[in-house]
């Protein structure tokens, strides 16, 4: 799909289901290099902050993860959404209730101070 419809308006989706296939594969290199793409083609869709967080908790930065969660909390994704699409995007995953924990705790993590 890149090299025929290089500018495709839903690129980004591409670079996303790229990001998922490499995650699932355990390639975290290629997944981390996917995700990038996506985001920098569709900044604003916060669920692929979401997506990064859980790669850099995989990739032990968890600092970085939390900066991740905040920015989708920032536009406007909480747990609820992030944990609905999550299910709904990896459906058959063998560790999807193990990527579900992950992400509750993320948020919990970055949960704003009264």
């Amino acid at each position: 799909a890149a090299r025929l419809m290089p500018g495709w308006h839903v690129m980004w989706a591409l670079n996303a289901y790229q990001y998922m296939a490499y995650r699932e594969l355990g390639r975290l290199s290629e997944a981390n290099a996917a995700i990038d793409e996506s985001l920098s083609l569709l900044p604003s869709y916060a669920m692929l902050y979401v997506h990064k967080a859980y790669l850099c908790m995989k990739l032990g930065q968890d600092a970085l993860a939390c900066r991740h969660i905040e920015m989708a909390r920032r536009l406007g994704w909480e747990l609820l959404a992030a944990e609905r699409t999550w299910r709904r995007d990896a459906l058959s995953s063998p560790v999807l209730e193990t990527d579900i924990a992950t992400i509750r705790a993320l948020y919990a993590a970055t949960e704003p101070k009264a």
